[in-house]
């Protein structure tokens, strides 16, 4: 079986590589979930300033976005309340 076997310590050293590969991917898909449920969030934060009438949102160039999400929550907060 030449070519087939390690050198001392090999294995241990792939195993290990893969374990901080696994962690990164790991860490990874959390960062990307911590950041998408952060700007939601955010918007929805947003869409309380401007229920509470000010204008002083997060979101600056979502502005138009969140307007209109507004919208919908009024009219639907209006239709639960009748």
């Amino acid at each position: 079986m030449l070519g087939r076997s390690l050198v001392p310590g090999g294995s241990k050293a792939i195993k290990d590589l893969e374990k901080k590969q696994k962690s990164a991917a790991t860490r990874s898909v959390r960062d990307n979930l911590d950041s998408a449920l952060l700007d939601i969030a955010t918007n929805y934060r947003d869409v309380l300033v401007v229920q509470g009438g000010s204008d002083k949102i997060l979101n600056i160039d979502l502005k138009a976005e969140i307007s209109l999400l507004f919208v919908k929550v009024e009219s639907w907060l209006g239709l639960i309340l009748l």
